[in-house]
């Protein structure tokens, strides 16, 4: 069976999602944290940042407001105030 390469990407962000709502090691949290700002919502690519406003979708039904507020939600944000049609359709679909 060969999966698309955005396939595994959505499982990997499902993993993502269940470590941090399930796993409460501070380290490992804060490595994805670390990931998912730095390298999904800060790169140059459109399709990373695409795949953090996917992570932020499924993520912020399972966590407190607070947890999302602090951690997760300026990038948010930034990401979402993009004048590109792809974010702005993305965020469409998946948050409003």
């Amino acid at each position: 069976m060969k999966l698309s390469n955005h396939t595994i990407k959505l499982k990997i962000i499902g993993m993502l999602v269940h470590i941090l709502t399930k796993i409460p090691d501070f380290q490992s949290r804060s490595r994805i944290h670390h990931f998912l700002n730095e390298d999904l919502a800060g790169s140059k690519t459109i399709y990373d940042r695409k795949m953090f406003i996917i992570f932020c979708a499924k993520i912020c039904q399972k966590i407190s407001k607070k947890y999302f507020k602090d951690v997760f939600a300026w990038n948010f944000l930034r990401i979402c105030e993009e004048k590109k049609k792809d974010i702005a359709i993305l965020f469409a679909k998946n948050v409003v």
